[in-house]
């Protein structure tokens, strides 16, 4: 699925020496004003790109920063990096080990699946000395009928990207 969506975007953003990346390093990132600013990483490629490991937190990621010709326009095109992320359960892990333990219900298998697997793309602008971008998402939402979960069906979510320098 990640490189069908690279294809795509193919004639916007050429993967031939890529310009106007942030140079590697440590960083901070946040997913969402609301949460604090965390370690975060970029990577040199082989290719002459590079790739952002975003820790864990509301929900983590991991994928390549990609320029067009000129560096004017950045994509990140990646992956989530997590086993369960915001949005694809319900219940905390150790409620889901043992379904009894909380009062919770899971989300349907497919459902969480779907939801972890689904690529992250966004573009990216500059903003001072970091990056900024919108991360849109589908979260999975449960719909219930007499206290009981009936249906799981996917539901659109923004998220601000924020990435600045190390302090």
């Amino acid at each position: 699925m990640r490189l069908l969506i690279a294809f795509l975007l193919l004639p916007c953003f050429a993967l031939a020496a890529p310009k106007g990346l942030p140079a590697p390093g440590d960083y901070e990132c946040r997913v969402d004003t609301g949460y604090k600013f965390k370690p975060c990483t970029i990577k040199a490629l082989p290719n002459g790109s590079v790739m952002l490991d975003v820790t864990p937190g509301l929900f983590g990621f991991t994928g390549e920063i990609i320029s067009d010709e000129k560096g004017r326009r950045l994509m990140f095109v990646g992956a989530l990096n997590e086993d369960r992320p915001f949005g694809c359960f319900s219940c905390a892990p150790k409620c889901a080990e043992n379904p009894g333990s909380c009062g919770c219900t899971e989300f349907q298998a497919a459902a969480s699946k779907t939801c972890r697997e689904q690529p992250i793309v966004f573009a990216l602008t500059r903003q001072g000395k970091g990056l900024s971008g919108t991360i849109t998402r589908f979260s999975v939402v449960a719909d219930y009928d007499k206290g009981k979960m009936t249906t799981n069906f996917p539901q659109a979510e923004s998220f601000k990207f924020q990435l600045r320098p190390a302090r």
